[in-house]
């Protein structure tokens, strides 16, 4: 492989180098960017046309489907703003990917948050997608989780995973852990006690029919005011959780994760990863996932420093590429990349075999909050042997892509709110691999990048599928064109075996078992203590001794009944006096997140 190399300091910065004929990404228009009333400045709950895109593939009879579910203003009035579709790619040896099932309608719902946040997975023979809705508009959103074929057609009874109405609960992840298990993830927040919540989901298509159960329910971050989880499957029935952690929007804490045993729901370990500094600015919030050779994590959290919030002039964001090798023990913080992509606002990242030698990489996908510029995808990696860091940003597509433009001024909340859910997917095999004439043959790999954007014939965003090449042997890649209007990519920032926050909050080996929310004991008593993981014996009963010290028997039996209501766990008694300042804070910012409780 040819490189061209640039040193900074002791850090080598390589581009990967190539051959023009792999230059450009096969696009696929999905639906049009039309739906929904078009004002001058935007209208509340408007619709942006499309976005939310999220996006599977898996084979059935032969051929491979790319099925993509998103939210799609262009319905009926009766229907508005926005309803969930499904459009179904094939993709061929031959020829051109075609589509097969087209903007096919998921829902139906009449109220205000109607289908918000899909989130699709897939076992390889149905697709469980799951979704925030409201049942009526104003009220409460809650979280659904149904399935679909390769076809779009409904093959399963939606069930509802979430379990508190008197909180907004949506914000949606779901991911495949083998067999029938799936584990989904979703935010809880606009009440007393706000958190990131996991759910077991069982499949079973035995009977011809998909039947679908909840099997358990665990809280893994708490507090979470705008904790959007995202989420993993590992190996060893495992599922890594991360969400933004604190009272607050942004989140005062920053990016906490949870290591979960899916087999019963228990919480291995819970962890701050990322710290916020809210004295400086500085608050971690957007976590997104993908996995790595060899065990390893790529988690992404994007750094901003609050002036966002609430204004239609956003304030300044970067993003951190942590690299972790998550056990059943600890997280195990290997590296950090900061600065990476050309936006650096809402993006995510996936991974897959990239290049001639197949190595695998993270790719930061993200685009333009103001909708302006090109959707790119960075892909990287980091050789900590050799110093080595690996960069190659790529187009996505030829029109300009959308990271919450059209969301701010037709959303929820005007020159307020509004943002894009990038999501992105590698390692999908390309059946024109190796095949005369084929589609993108060189590429025995593929990325999908699903992606919104306005051409300019159109009022709204329209929806693209950008397909990229991922492994390709023996046949190096183009180098980047500087001059394909995509936008810079700055000078990344590594930092070596950096060192995890301290975390008074956090919980190590055993944890509880899943927590029941139906407990008698008050709500707002319970998240005043918190609850961390289970210690070993000897601290545990050291702890129960020390709470009857300190605040004699009838005090210290009312915190152990405490402790059994979030599960049998150390009880954190406020070590720094941080919940008594966020209750406070919280009195003083209620009406101004009561506006802010919804969750897209």
């Amino acid at each position: 492989m040819s490189t061209s190399r640039r040193r900074f300091g002791l850090l080598s910065v390589m581009a990967l180098a190539a051959t023009p004929a792999l230059a450009r990404a096969e696009v696929v228009e999905l639906a049009p960017g039309v739906g929904g009333p078009v004002t001058e400045g935007g209208e509340q709950n408007g619709g942006p046309g499309n976005e939310q895109p999220t996006v599977v593939h898996l084979d059935k009879n032969g051929t491979r489907y790319v099925v993509t579910i998103f939210m799609s203003s262009a319905v009926t009035e009766q229907e508005a703003p926005w309803q969930c579709k499904c459009t179904s790619v094939a993709l061929s040896a031959t020829a051109p990917p075609r589509i097969v099932a087209n903007a096919v309608q998921l829902t139906n719902h009449k109220s205000n948050r109607p289908c918000n946040h899909p989130k699709a997975a897939t076992d390889g023979k149905v697709i469980l997608w799951t979704y925030g809705q409201n049942e009526r508009r104003g009220g409460n959103t809650r979280t659904y989780v149904t399935a679909v074929d390769e076809m779009c057609n409904p093959v399963a009874d939606r069930i509802r995973i979430s379990d508190d109405d008197r909180n907004n609960e949506g914000a949606p992840d779901l991911v495949w852990n083998g067999g029938g298990r799936f584990t989904a993830g979703y935010l809880s927040t606009g009440g007393e006690d706000e958190r990131s919540t996991a759910v077991g989901i069982d499949a079973d298509a035995s009977s011809g029919k998909v039947v679908l159960a909840k099997r358990w329910a665990q809280v893994v971050v708490r507090p979470s005011n705008i904790g959007r989880p995202a989420l993993l499957a590992m190996p060893g029935d495992r599922t890594l959780l991360c969400a933004a952690r604190g009272d607050q929007r942004p989140p005062e804490d920053g990016v906490a994760c949870g290591m979960l045993d899916v087999t019963g729901g228990r919480v291995i370990w819970r962890r701050l990863i990322a710290a916020s500094d809210k004295e400086h600015k500085v608050f971690m919030n957007q976590p997104s996932l993908a996995a790595l050779a060899g065990g390893r994590v790529a988690l992404q959290v994007i750094e901003s420093d609050g002036g966002g919030r609430r204004k239609n002039t956003k304030g300044r964001s970067k993003t951190h590429l942590y690299t972790l090798f998550p056990t059943d023990v600890a997280p195990n913080l290997l590296y950090k990349v900061a600065n990476l992509g050309p936006y650096q606002a809402h993006s995510a990242v996936c991974s897959g075999a990239y290049g001639p030698d197949g190595a695998v990489m993270t790719g930061v996908f993200d685009a333009s909050i103001t909708g302006s510029g090109l959707a790119m995808v960075t892909f990287t990696s980091y050789e900590a042997q050799g110093k080595k860091l690996v960069l190659d940003p790529r187009v996505v597509g030829a029109h300009d892509g959308d990271a919450g433009y059209m969301a701010n001024i037709y959303g929820g909340n005007p020159a307020k709110q509004g943002r894009e859910f990038m999501r992105c997917l590698g390692d999908v095999p390309n059946p024109g691999f190796g095949v005369t004439g084929g589609f993108m043959p060189e590429a025995k790999t593929l990325f999908l990048a699903p992606y919104t954007g306005r051409k300019p014939s159109e009022p709204k965003n329209a929806l693209f599928l950008g397909i990229l090449a991922g492994h390709t042997p023996g046949k190096p890649l183009p180098p980047f064109d500087p001059t394909s209007g995509a936008g810079e990519v700055g000078m990344p920032e590594v930092s070596e075996a950096p060192e995890l926050p301290p975390d008074p909050m956090s919980g190590t080996g055993e944890a509880p078992a899943p927590m029941r929310m139906d407990s008698s004991l008050p709500t707002a008593r319970r998240k005043e203590l918190g609850c961390a993981a289970a210690p070993s014996g000897g601290s545990a009963l050291a702890g129960l001794l020390g709470l009857f010290a300190l605040f004699g028997l009838r005090r210290a039996w009312l915190a152990a009944l405490l402790a059994l209501g979030c599960g049998s766990g150390e009880i954190v008694l406020d070590p720094d006096g941080r919940l008594a300042a966020r209750r406070a804070e919280r009195e003083r910012m209620e009406a101004d997140r009561k506006a802010d409780a919804g969750t897209q």
